[in-house]
């Protein structure tokens, strides 16, 4: 579970991404720690800044933190075909259709990401893999899997195209540069301690009792600030 200061720093991360200061994000998500989502958007900068190397080593990290963050495997896959590992590429789009377990699609919203992830991309970007290497029987099955489970305007206008024609420039989809995972609304509501006794101190009334045997006859707190 990240600590206040790692969720602090992960906001301000985000914040400093928002504002296009690349090195103020990565040096707060640096000071954050080892979490999937994290990494993922350490690894969005370095694609941002075509830094293929770089962001493929955070995707790695973050799928060190969640062997099955899907999208993790998505843009990695991505790098290793913008530096011609098509191989690299092909399994790990391989890869994220398997975690999305014959899913249409997987949504990150509720995990602060603004992206759905769809198979049918990912078998459109195999498919690309597959051009790319000549193996045309294999990125036609791959074309054709990827239009029958299209859904956006956008996705069936590529992919038909292509089912029709043919693979005639390559197109990738990938995950949109300015998506990255913000803190979750909830962890920053709680980020601070409430105290509902603000600067009490317990105090003891040893005066003698009724019975004069000098023993305690309560015990309160004086100072007591009550919050709301």
């Amino acid at each position: 579970m990240a600590t206040k200061d790692e969720i602090l720093s992960w906001a301000d991360g985000v914040n400093a991404y928002k504002n296009s200061d690349w090195d103020g994000a990565l040096d707060s998500f640096q000071r954050t720690g080892d979490f999937s989502r994290v990494h993922f958007n350490m690894g969005i900068i370095y694609t941002r800044l075509d830094d293929y190397e770089s962001a493929s080593m955070c995707y790695t990290n973050a799928i060190g933190a969640d062997p099955y963050l899907a999208v993790a495997f998505f843009q990695r896959a991505y790098c290793a075909y913008m530096t011609e590992d098509y191989q690299r590429a092909d399994g790990d789009y391989a890869m994220a259709l398997e975690l999305l377990r014959e899913n249409d699609f997987i949504d990150y919203s509720q995990l602060g990401l603004k992206y759905r992830l769809y198979r049918c991309e990912a078998h459109y970007n195999r498919a690309m893999c597959a051009h790319s290497i000549g193996d045309d029987a294999i990125c036609t099955q791959d074309v054709l899997a990827a239009q029958r489970v299209a859904r956006t305007t956008e996705q069936k206008a590529v992919i038909d195209r292509a089912a029709r024609v043919g693979v005639e420039t390559v197109t990738l989809f990938t995950v949109p540069v300015d998506a990255v995972f913000e803190v979750p609304e909830s962890k920053l509501k709680n980020i601070n301690e409430r105290s509902y006794l603000k600067d009490a101190k317990v105090v003891i009334d040893s005066s003698p009792g009724a019975g004069g045997d000098g023993q305690a006859n309560w015990a309160g707190f004086d100072g007591a600030l009550i919050l709301n």
